[in-house]
């Protein structure tokens, strides 16, 4: 599953970000930056492995490539 979190971004951008690139998945705003102090974000994006228990797993900053990922 993923799930987006968008840090300190207008909601206007977010919006155009999904439209142009047609994404389906869940959005979710921090519009004061919380949850990414919370997880000691530095760097958009950051990717956020979690486990099936629930246990972050690995964390990797910066960009992914599809083929990364695959």
């Amino acid at each position: 599953m993923v799930l987006s979190i968008s840090l300190q971004e207008r909601d206007s951008a977010v919006n155009d970000f999904i439209a142009k690139y047609g994404l389906s998945y869940p959005f979710l705003m921090d519009t004061n930056g919380a949850i990414g102090r919370s997880y000691d974000v530095f760097t958009t994006p950051t990717t956020y492995f979690v486990n099936p228990n629930g246990v972050i797993s690995s964390i990797l900053p910066g960009f992914v490539s599809r083929q990364w990922i695959d």
